[in-house]
Order: C-alpha cells, then structure tokens, then sequence
C-alpha cells in the first residue's frame, strides 16, 4: 500500500489522483458522519471540523489541478470537469432539513435509505413535516404538489435534486 502511494506521489498527475481520493473520503466523513451528527444528534462541532479539514483539501485539489494543468498533462475541458464536479452547490437551510427528515425516517418510521431519501425529498418539495406527511412505501404513488401555488418554497430541484445515495441503499 505505502509502494502505490508512493508511486502515485511521484507525478503531478499522480498528487491530483491522491488529492481528489482524500478530498472525497473527507466529504463522505462530512456528509456521512459530520451530518447526520449535527443533524440527528445536535452535535455542530463535527460539522465545522469536518467543513474546515474538507475546505483545506478542497484548496488542495484546486493547487494541484492547476499544477497538472498548467504541466498541460490535462486540457481544458478535463480541468474544468474536476472544477464542476467539486464545486456542486447546495443551499444551507434546505440541506439541514432534508437531513433533519431522513434520518428521522430512517430511524422512526424504519423506512430503507432509498425510501427514506425519496421521501425527504418529497417533504421538502411540500414542505411537509414527518409527522404531517403520508410516508409513501417503494411502488407507491406520491402526492405531489401540482401547481407551483401548492408546493413549498423549496420545491426547485436546486434544493433536492444533488442528493443522491451511494453504497447500501437498504
């Protein structure tokens, strides 16, 4: 293991690889653990030690893509993936409850990950509270606002949409 680190320390492209590895697990710590601690068990602290070690990674792979790009070892177009791809935007407050909701169906209601992030999402599109809302099974229908006037202030998909499940969705 410490030969293949070693390895991949040893070209520009190779730091880009093992920076954009350590950048991704510590936003899984932060949106794996760091939330679902801030938000199931009112523990803020995870969240801003998390938020600052992924932060100064985030910096981390921005230098070295730079370096890679400007050894022109990757063109444009790649670079401005990488650069897209770290930057996906999601809003504070929504995210919080979104969060909030999920792991309390997960844990309340015993719903799958899947199920449970489904319904979140519907939630947050009505603005429904988890004690308000109809939980909605695999294979059934949801009730989902039809006009814009019956849905919630969060109901774009800029608000729902970046969540995704990644894994075990059982």
């Amino acid at each position: 293991m410490t030969e293949t680190w070693n390895t991949l320390l040893r070209t520009p492209m190779g730091r880009l690889r093992a920076t954009t590895i350590i950048e991704g697990i510590s936003y899984l710590f932060l949106a794996g653990v760091a939330m679902p601690l801030k938000y199931a068990f009112d523990m803020p602290a995870a969240v801003r030690v998390g938020g600052w070690i992924h932060g100064v990674l985030f910096v981390a792979v921005m230098a070295t893509l730079a370096d890679v790009f400007f050894r022109r070892q990757l063109s444009f177009s790649r670079a401005t993936m990488v650069v897209i791809a770290t930057l996906w935007p999601v809003e504070d407050a929504s995210t919080g409850l979104l969060m909030q909701n999920f792991y309390r169906l997960c844990e309340a209601q015993k719903l799958t990950k899947a199920d449970a992030l489904r319904q979140a999402q519907l939630m947050l599109i009505s603005e429904q509270s988890p004690q308000d809302a109809a939980i909605v099974g695999a294979g059934q229908e949801a009730a989902i606002p039809a006009t814009r006037k019956h849905a919630g202030r969060y109901a774009h998909p800029y608000f729902w949409a970046p969540f995704i499940l990644m894994g075990n969705w059982l």
